[in-house]
């Protein structure tokens, strides 16, 4: 059985190189470079809706955040009323669960009942007309024939 060694990445050490040598890996890090038998690479990612690119400076001031992610309520709604955000920049308000396609049912039900809910005084043929148009967006198949 190969020995195995453990090699925690911690934020203040990074990763310069790697290189195969015979049957082995080594990592050149910038605290020296290190052998092992095999190397496996966890990355993460840091949700911060400002990288999005696609939120105005003002629109940005306005939506309550934590750490980058925006702190929603009830219907995955921010604090901009309307706005709301689903998948990775879910999870601090939601869970974990948000990330993954399991959590599309309780997703997609929450967001349609909050914006047909916020749609109910423009009448109830308009908030139909606008679920249906939303919903013929992402999965026309689902639409009924009229």
């Amino acid at each position: 059985m190969a020995e195995a060694a453990i090699y925690q990445r911690h934020m203040q050490c990074r990763t310069q190189g790697a290189r195969a040598v015979s049957s082995r890996i080594v990592l050149d890090l910038d605290s020296g470079a290190k052998t092992f038998d095999h190397v496996l690479l966890g990355t993460g990612y840091r949700v911060d809706i400002a990288r999005l690119g696609i939120l105005s400076p003002e629109l940005l001031g306005k939506i309550a955040r934590v750490d980058g992610s925006p702190v929603l309520g009830s219907g995955f709604q921010s604090c901009v009323p309307n706005l709301h955000f689903v998948g990775s920049y879910a999870v601090r308000s939601y869970g974990p669960l948000l990330r993954f396609i399991a959590g599309a049912p309780y997703t997609a039900q929450a967001v349609t009942g909050a914006a047909l809910a916020g749609t109910a005084a423009r009448g109830a043929d308009q908030s139909m007309q606008a679920s249906d148009r939303a919903l013929g967006a992402v999965a026309p198949n689902l639409l009924p024939p009229r």
